[in-house]
C-alpha cells in the first residue's frame, strides 16, 4: 500500500550512528489521513524534523503537525525537501512559514539552481552574511548579552557562541532553523545531519533506572506472533524476563533491537533504545 499510494503509512524505526551519537529515527506518516498513528508517536521524541515540499510548500497536515510539536513541547527543525523539483522556491517556503505557522524559521542553507535537476545546496557559515545577522537579531530577542554584543561588540559573537545560543534556544522551542535539500540526490543532507547532531536536544537515559517506556506500534508477524515496538526510556530489559504489566506479569519471549541500520536478535534491550 505505501509503495502503491506513495506515502507512509505506519511508523518506520531505523537506528544509525552521527558520529558518536546514536539516532534513532521514526519516520511518521505526513498524510493527515494517518495523523492518529503520528500523535502515538510524537510523544517518544527527544525533537522531530518537519518535512515541507519546496513546491506544494506549507499544506494542512503541515499545520497540524506544528501544533501537535507545540503542544507537546516537542522541539523541531524543518527540511525544505525536493528542492531539485520544477516549481521549487525555498526562500517562498521559509517565510510562509513564518507567515503561516506558530515559528520563528531560520533559513540555513542557500538553494542553487532551484527547480533544477543539478540543484546544488550550500550550508550557510554562522560567521558570514546572511546568516550571521539572520542569527544575531533573531536570537537577541531572547537573549540579551547576545544582542548587546551584537550592536556594541560583534567581533565576540564566535561562531561556537552562536551555535551554542541557537541549540539552547531551538531545545526551549524559540526558534527553528530550516534546512534545505533534495534527498533523492542527497543535496543538503550532511547539513541536516550535523543538525540533528548538534542542534537538537536529547534525553540521557539511565539503563540502571526502574524499567520504564512505552509501546507505540503493535503488529502481526508472518506467523500471526503479535509484535510490540517499545521505546525503552529507563532500565533494561533481557530476554526471559519476567515484567509487571497492566494485566498482570508477562515473559520476555524475543527481542529485536533496531542499530546500526538493521533489526536483529539480541539477549537484552537498554534504555535508549527502540526495539
Amino acid at each position: 500500500l505505501e509503495r502503491l499510494r506513495g506515502i507512509t503509512i505506519r511508523a518506520a524505526v531505523v537506528s544509525f550512528a552521527i558520529g558518536d551519537r546514536i539516532v534513532n529515527l521514526i519516520d511518521t506518516p505526513g498524510h493527515p489521513d494517518f495523523i492518529a498513528e503520528v500523535e502515538r508517536v510524537l510523544g517518544l521524541l527527544d525533537a522531530a524534523v518537519v518535512v515541507v515540499s519546496a513546491v506544494e510548500g506549507v499544506q494542512a497536515q503541515t499545520r497540524v503537525l506544528v501544533r501537535a510539536l507545540r503542544r507537546l513541547g516537542v522541539p523541531f527543525i524543518f527540511f525544505v525537501n525536493k528542492v531539485d523539483r520544477l516549481g521549487a522556491r525555498y526562500q517562498e517556503v521559509v517565510e510562509a512559514l513564518a507567515a503561516q505557522l506558530a515559528v520563528r524559521p531560520i533559513a540555513m542553507s542557500s538553494v542553487i539552481d532551484a527547480g533544477a535537476k543539478l540543484a546544488r545546496v550550500e550550508a550557510l557559515s554562522p560567521g558570514g552574511e546572511p546568516l550571521f545577522s539572520a542569527l544575531c537579531e533573531t536570537l537577541g530577542e531572547n537573549d540579551e548579552a547576545l544582542l548587546d554584543d551584537y550592536v556594541v561588540a560583534p567581533d565576540r559573537l564566535t561562531e561556537a557562541r552562536l551555535w551554542r545560543c541557537l541549540a539552547d534556544q531551538v531545545a526551549r522551542g524559540l526558534v527553528h532553523p530550516v534546512f534545505a535539500g533534495a534527498a533523492m540526490t542527497g543535496a543538503g543532507i550532511p547539513a541536516l545531519a550535523s543538525a540533528i547532531a548538534t542542534i537538537l536536544p536529547e534525553r540521557r537515559p539511565d539503563p540502571d533506572g526502574p524499567v520504564a517506556g512505552k509501546i507505540f506500534k503493535i503488529e502481526r508477524g508472518w506467523g500471526g506472533e503479535k509484535l510490540s515496538y517499545i521505546y525503552l526510556n529507563s532500565g533494561t530489559v533481557r530476554l526471559r524476563q519476567s515484567l509487571d504489566l497492566p494485566k498482570g506479569p508477562e515473559r520476555v519471549t524475543a527481542i529485536h533491537v533496531f542499530e546500526a541500520g538493521r533489526v536483529h536478535g539480541a539477549e537484552s534491550l537498554r534504555a535508549g533504545q527502540i526495539a
